[in-house]
């Protein structure tokens, strides 16, 4: 989910916005944005517990023994949330893990 130029050029509410959702995670800006389009960033990564691989594989439709531990599910049923969403509502998932994860 890429910027639009709109938004990279006068995109102080936007900035501000992430702002506050990165700092609410407990991650930096920057973190959030690789994550919103698509790329697995180390910071989020160590925050679940997982290597960077098993959260772009998530991110790409495969689920890690690691990353159903994240989600706190077995693998299979992991994997089955996995396949019923799309790229974007797995980033949804991982958004919604870091606001529980320490």
């Amino acid at each position: 989910m890429p910027f639009s130029p709109k938004q990279r050029q006068g995109g102080k509410e936007v900035d501000a916005s992430l702002y506050v959702v990165a700092s609410s995670l407990g991650v930096a800006q920057s973190e959030l944005e690789k994550l919103l389009a698509g790329r697995a960033s180390v910071g989020i990564a160590k925050k679940l517990g997982v290597s960077r691989m098993d959260l772009q594989r998530f991110i790409g439709g495969e689920v890690s023994m690691t990353m159903a531990y994240a989600l706190g599910m077995l693998q299979p049923q992991a994997q089955d949330l996995r396949d019923q969403v799309e790229r974007e509502g797995a980033i949804g998932i991982i958004i919604g893990i870091c606001t529980k994860a320490p």
